[in-house]
């Protein structure tokens, strides 16, 4: 897949960028490294920021605490957590990708313009008394219709 539709694919289904997804993912690490004795500049080259006060810009715009604040207080943030994407859908929802076995499915509905008929005949099956395909030989009585 290419690297466009891989960035669109990816926004739908985390609801984020890939680019604010790996910030908002660094600042989470880093909200825990914070934790420790770590000197802050420390922990700013090792998650990706270029220095002290880009990384303190971020955390403030991100958690509206400084990383001096946090380390003192030590209080529960909402982070970016890591998104769970083993896909593993029940519904599937309309303009929304799944990916099933390397392959990607999307289902969008379209309208019918202009009004269009169809002929057929209806009649009543009984469910029960269909053997499963496959089980047994017979008539399968949906098909002659």
């Amino acid at each position: 897949m290419s690297p466009y539709y891989y960035q669109r694919l990816f926004k739908r289904l985390v609801g984020k960028s890939v680019s604010q997804y790996i910030r908002l993912r660094r600042l989470a690490q880093s909200a825990q490294a914070l934790k420790n004795a770590k000197r802050i500049i420390d922990i700013a080259t090792e998650y990706g920021f270029c220095g002290h006060a880009n990384f303190t810009r971020a955390f403030k715009e991100t958690f509206g605490i400084t990383p001096d604040e946090y380390r003192v207080k030590l209080i529960p943030l909402n982070q970016m957590n890591k998104p769970d994407l083993q896909l593993r859908y029940v519904q599937i929802d309309e303009d929304i990708p799944l990916i099933a076995d390397g392959i990607v499915i999307e289902i969008t509905r379209k309208r019918i313009e202009k009004q269009e008929l169809y002929y057929g005949l209806t009649t009543k099956v009984s469910i029960s008394e269909q053997i499963p395909v496959g089980e047994a030989t017979g008539i399968d009585t949906p098909f002659l219709l």
